[in-house]
């Protein structure tokens, strides 16, 4: 389940490491959501990859939304 993010704490700057830490999840499906849903990392001014504040908003958001849909389709299911 994806865990609630309050957006208006984060820093503008994530590391790789730390995207995985906050979706609790590790680094080939960070990878895989990141090219499913158009996210790109980028390099930080001393040269870390990550995710910018707004790059770690959207994928959180695409994330959340995906799952969203996946437990209304199972609740819409006659035969579940």
């Amino acid at each position: 389940m994806i865990q609630y993010i309050s957006y208006s704490d984060l820093n503008e700057f994530y590391s790789i490491k730390e995207v995985c830490r906050l979706l609790e999840m590790d680094k080939e499906n960070l990878r895989k959501s990141c090219e499913k849903y158009n996210v790109k990392p980028s390099r930080n001014e001393i040269g870390d990859w990550g995710l910018t504040c707004h790059d770690l908003r959207r994928l959180h958001n695409f994330l959340y939304k995906a799952e969203k849909n996946l437990v209304e389709r199972k609740d819409d299911d006659p035969w579940a």
